[in-house]
């Protein structure tokens, strides 16, 4: 039983030591999970102070893991293991974003999960993402190079 016992503090010791030095490879590699941008921070200390974190935000997973902590407001996707369904909500973030999502694939989502906000971080910009400004559903409430805020249309 000793041998059993400490063969199982051993294999619990050894995954924990990987699982904290990948962790902190990651961390002083800057890896996107654990770093925002500024503008995303601004972003979200932005929706915090205006919105009282009233109002489901959609936004990538990366933001997604820091508006709760930051703003205070429920996300569609955010941590792995305390999103529900995470895979098919990342996966839903991922499409609102693509650049060949149409608008009324947009809309569901939106209407799907009530959401009130949507922020669009440094992921979500570029030659084959998400066009803001040819999105009749939202509107920017605030805006930086890399990080815009929009609410949801009323009438979406």
């Amino acid at each position: 039983r000793l041998a059993a016992f400490g063969t199982i503090v051993v294999l619990l010791g050894s995954t924990n030591a990987f699982v904290i030095a990948r962790q902190c490879t990651q961390i002083s590699s800057g890896h996107r999970l654990f770093h925002l941008a500024a503008d995303e921070v601004s972003a979200l200390k932005w929706l915090g102070r205006h919105t009282k974190a009233r109002g489901v935000v959609l936004t990538s997973r990366q933001v997604g893991l820091f508006t709760p902590v930051i703003a205070g407001n429920p996300v569609v996707v955010g941590h792995w293991c305390e999103t529900p369904s995470f895979d098919d909500r990342n996966q839903d973030s991922l499409r609102f974003f693509a650049r060949e999502t149409d608008e009324g694939a947009r809309k569901a989502l939106l209407t799907r999960f009530r959401v009130k906000y949507v922020i669009a971080g440094s992921e979500d910009h570029g030659g084959d993402k998400f066009d803001a400004d040819g999105c009749p559903l939202l509107k920017r409430v605030f805006s930086r190079p890399t990080a815009e805020v929009f609410s949801v249309v009323a009438d979406r």
